[in-house]
């Protein structure tokens, strides 16, 4: 960190904040768009439901268009004349010149893994020699110079000469399958379109690849060409379009599919999901052609692999933290299932298999803990981690030696490690150069007690001997089993520099737990999430880390549901809030793009029970007439998941029903999508925006 930017950054806070009030705008900057209401109430299991911003739901009408256009240049308009933007700008900027850094997966000594480094806009494909040479193989970056084009997903064939891969444009996640040769760069003629978020198995001699697919848009309804997704065979060099279906014909349209393959070839595993709480596993005799079902038809998480003859079960059936199971590929069913690893107080979380030992990968609320095992379960041995963190990626090349895994924590940049089971040592195998003084800041753990009586974790990251009360983000998730520990986050200390804190709720929902973390934060119980964070807003302003009016709310998808429920439950509690690419009208989601995936975790508004606590709490019909903090949406236009309705109709609707007189801006990226593959540019454009305008209202 250049401390030259502390001061003149510091002077600049405190003359702009003296001379903006949270409800004042900066000169110049256009009025807010009008969004006309059109009188509509439908009558849904017996309820009136208003909706007047249902127009703003057709994004391709001229009117949509122009009314979205004329909230962003507003928007922009009003965050760039904000006098510290620019410094904040160029601090997220050098901040983000760190780089990325991904997990790494191994074959015959190479470790391929993504790596973006200072003035790439998308992170390479990389590959890394036994000698330490790193080489790229895969660059979006020459694919387009504005950063438009991503690295979606990646699989390497099992000698490492060749790689599968899928690049998407502006962040559409809808990629194209292409082979590549490692040796030379060059692409094979094999390409496969509506690979998106494909699953890859290689046959072991590279011949031939299982994937993913979606259907093409003549073949199914309208509405429905990111749904139905299937497994296929494809024999390299052939035509694509007469690859062999291997399963999906005649399977829910919601069926999510994952396949892998046994070092010897012999056996597929097939990992069908509906869901975040459910998954089915098959597996398929390539030798007779014959399925056997390993578990199907219960209400629980099965993930597993088959290495030399055995198939491991990661499952969270009869225990909620998670266990390890075993049996013969042969005799799969889940009758004959043995238990290698038994449930613990922590959460067993993933798992990766090497030649002599087992690697568990566990967690202990937000941070992670490494084990090692004999092949048997027997010999359990903690590996020591370079400290309290996070880990991702864990997995090993069959008949390996070794494990890969990606670490990081708060105040540490990622880092591939390579790890030893037989010793527990962990070697670095490349890290990012960190662009601040660790030491200058702390991270603290602490507890706030729901509504219910639940502890919830709560992480604070702020400067060493900051004293309260001050600007502070509490961020969260709270959803899909997905756990969200604390990560090291570039951006996030050009606000920590300036004196702000960083706040990150554990919510219910999430994984980090185990099972029943989950199932209370998830379709009737989703309440839960929301009396969480509130409770963690709670805890923050009485012990004095912040005032009520110096807390934002924020989060992004599943997050900005939260962050508008927050606020339209509790306004008083913050000063500001940010939702990025949030869901909004909970009884309309399941209409548009790839909304009845979600079904499983929300619930269907078709339905008269789940449609009671969807429409209880849905921010866009909860948003009535009150004192609301100022709130950024943020929204783009690529999004393929969460359509931008949602932040459209939201915006208009918190614009009529605020009367605190404090803004409420709508952000529209034009050249990008729900996040993923957004270019280092955009994001930095966009965490300028973020910063600037919470320290306009944060006061």
């Amino acid at each position: 960190m250049k401390t030259r930017f502390l001061l003149p950054l510091a002077a600049i806070l405190a003359a702009g904040c003296a001379g903006l009030p949270p409800t004042g705008f900066p000169a110049g900057a256009p009025a807010a768009p009008s969004a006309r209401q059109v009188p509509l109430v439908e009558t849904l299991h017996g309820a009136a439901v208003s909706d007047p911003y249902r127009w703003l739901e057709d994004g391709a009408a001229g009117e949509v268009t122009k009314w979205a256009g004329a909230q962003d240049s507003r928007t922009r308009a009003a965050l760039a004349a904000l006098p510290w933007r620019a410094k904040y700008a160029e601090r997220v900027e050098r901040l983000l010149e760190v780089g990325a850094l991904g997990a790494a997966v191994e074959r015959k000594g190479l470790l391929f893994y993504t790596k973006r480094l200072a003035g790439q806009e998308q992170a390479v494909l990389v590959v890394r020699g036994p000698d330490g040479s790193i080489k790229p193989v895969v660059d979006p970056n020459a694919v387009s110079k504005e950063g438009a084009a991503s690295l979606d997903w990646w699989s390497p064939s099992p000698d490492g000469a060749l790689v599968a891969y899928g690049v998407s444009i502006g962040g559409s996640e809808d990629s194209v399958l292409r082979l590549r040769r490692v040796s030379d760069g060059t692409d094979l003629p094999d390409t496969i379109d509506r690979a998106r978020h494909a699953s890859v198995a290689w046959l072991p001699d590279a011949s031939a690849l299982y994937y993913t697919r979606y259907p093409a848009p003549d073949t199914v309804p309208a509405g429905e060409e990111r749904y139905h997704r299937r497994v296929f065979l494809h024999k390299l060099g052939d035509d694509p379009a007469k690859d062999v279906p291997v399963w999906g014909k005649g399977r829910p349209k919601e069926e999510w599919s994952h396949v892998s393959l046994s070092e010897d070839g012999r056996w597929l595993l097939l990992t069908t999901a509906e869901g975040w709480s459910k998954s089915e596993l098959r597996v398929l005799d390539r030798r007779t052609g014959r399925w056997s079902d390993a578990v199907v038809g219960k209400e629980s998480l099965y993930e597993g692999l088959i290495d030399r003859g055995t198939l491991y079960v990661l499952t969270d059936e009869g225990a909620p933290h998670g266990r390890l199971m075993s049996a013969p590929a042969a005799a799969p069913a889940r009758a004959g299932w043995k238990e290698l690893v038994g449930e613990s107080r922590r959460i067993l979380e993933s798992f990766a298999l090497t030649r002599e030992r087992l690697v568990l990968l566990e967690r202990a609320g937000p941070a992670s803990l490494l084990k090692t095992a004999a092949l048997d379960g027997s010999d359990l041995r903690e590996a020591p981690l370079p400290g309290l963190g996070s880990v991702a990626g864990l997995s090993a090349e069959p008949g390996a030696a070794r494990a890969t895994l990606r670490y990081e924590s708060p105040l540490n940049p990622p880092m591939v490690l390579v790890l030893d089971p037989a010793t527990g040592a962990a070697t670095p195998a490349d890290a990012l150069p960190s662009p601040i003084a660790p030491d200058r800041f702390a991270v603290s753990l602490g507890r706030c007690p729901s509504s219910d009586g639940t502890q919830v974790p709560l992480v604070i990251v702020r400067k060493v001997g900051l004293k309260g009360p001050r600007p502070t983000i509490l961020t969260g998730y709270g959803g899909f089993n997905v756990p969200v520990p604390p990560v090291f986050r570039p951006e996030v200390f050009a606000w920590l520099e300036r004196g702000g804190v960083w706040a990150q709720a554990t919510l219910r929902g999430g994984s980090e737990f185990g099972a029943d973390w989950h199932h209370a934060g998830m379709l009737g119980e989703k309440q839960n999430v929301f009396d969480d964070f509130l409770a963690c807003a709670e805890t923050l302003t009485s012990e004095g880390v912040a005032r009520p009016g110096q807390l934002a709310a924020m989060g992004g998808s599943n997050g900005g549901l939260l962050v508008l429920a927050a606020i339209t439950q509790a306004p008083e509690k913050f000063g500001g809030a940010v939702a990025q690419v949030p869901l909004a009208d909970m009884l309309r989601y399941p209409r548009s793009l790839i909304g009845r995936l979600w079904i499983p975790e929300y619930g269907d508004p078709e339905k008269p029970e789940d449609f009671a606590w969807l429409k209880a709490y849905s921010p866009y019909h909860r948003a009535a007439p009150a004192a609301y903090p100022g709130v950024l949406i943020t929204t783009g236009a690529s999004d393929t998941r969460v359509d931008p309705f949602h932040a459209r109709k939201m915006a208009a609707a918190l614009q009529a029903a605020t009367t605190s007189g404090r803004p409420v801006l709508l952000r529209v990226e034009g050249k990008a999508g729900h996040g993923a593959g957004k270019p280092a540019s955009l994001k930095a454009a966009e965490w300028a925006d973020v910063f600037s305008f919470l320290e306009w209202q944060l006061k």
